[in-house]
This record gives C-alpha cells, structure tokens and sequence, in this order.
C-alpha cells in the first residue's frame, strides 16, 4: 500500500499481506497525511469509513462508483478521477517492476525485505529528481528532450559527464 502525490512521489507506504482488507491497510498509513484529497479506487467505497477518516485527519477520500450504486459521481468527475488514478497507479507499477520485482525480492528477514523495498523508493524518488530537476532520462542517461523538455545540446550525454557536471559548485538543478 503506497500513498504518492500527484507527481508520483511516495510519501508513505506500508507492506502489507495481499489478503489483507484494503481499508485496514490503510489504517497504518492514512494517519500520515492529514487535510488532503485523497483518490483510492474501489477498495475504499464506503460512506461510513470515508466520512470517519475525513474527521479523524481532515483527509476526503474519493472513489469511483460501482455500477450498481444508486448515486453515481458526475462524468466529469470520474474522467478526471480515472486520470489522476492512472498516475497513481503507474507510479505504484513502475515501483513494484523496476529492477526485481518487489513480491520475488527473495529476503530471509523482515528486516531485508524492508530495506529492498526501502531501496527501491529511493531509486524511483532519485529517477524522479534526475527527469524533473535535471532533465535527464534515467532508461539512457542522456539529457534532452523527452516528456515535454527542449533538447539542451545535439548530443547526448553520459552519466560519467553528468557526474562530471554535478561536482561544479555553481550548479543548479534547472541549469
């Protein structure tokens, strides 16, 4: 169970058993954030449990509706819901399928297991951080023009150069 900002940040996450009740999960981890919005899917409907933890952290979940349901949320509504969900949920696949699978991480211990999964965040939050603040793809280390930034020269550039630039102590991360 991971709650990430809109970005694709993780902000908290907890590891849970994939029987257990998405609800209860939630309960360990809810509790971090207080006074936001908070888009769940369908594991989250219920009127009862969404108002209790709106007064408890001021936190509003909001689901999709099932079909069946006799309210039903605008249209609108759920095209934006079901797109704010689609980032959400791609953050949580490019976390659990980076590298080794979270749920195949093969650990002896609690403690293992905790710290492979902690090691996975920090990659995904550092790709994050390169591709944001320093315009570079992560998959070939090239800086340029990939989701919406210009190219910033004709070539590409390897880590070694960006190692290289990083030690200049007049960087900035939009330079």
């Amino acid at each position: 169970m991971v709650i990430t900002t809109l970005e694709g940040i993780p902000l908290v996450y907890d590891l849970v058993s994939a029987n257990t009740d998405e609800r209860l999960a939630a309960e360990s981890i809810i509790d971090y954030i207080k006074n936001n919005d908070i888009f769940a899917d369908k594991g989250f409907i219920g009127k009862e449990w969404q108002k209790q933890k709106e007064e408890q952290t001021g936190n509003a979940v909001w689901t999709p509706k099932r079909v069946n349901q006799l309210i039903q949320n605008p249209t609108s509504f759920d095209e934006i819901l079901n797109k704010t969900r689609l980032r959400i949920e791609s953050t949580f696949n490019e976390i659990q399928n980076t590298g080794k699978n979270v749920e195949r991480l093969l650990a002896k211990k609690i403690s293992g297991l905790a710290l492979r999964v902690t090691a996975k965040m920090i990659s995904h939050l550092m790709k994050y951080i390169l591709r944001t603040s320093y315009k570079i793809d992560t998959q070939t280390f090239s800086q340029g023009m990939f989701r919406g930034y210009f190219w910033t020269s004709s070539c590409t550039k390897t880590i070694s150069a960006f190692q290289a630039r990083s030690a200049d102590a007049n960087l900035s991360p939009r330079q």
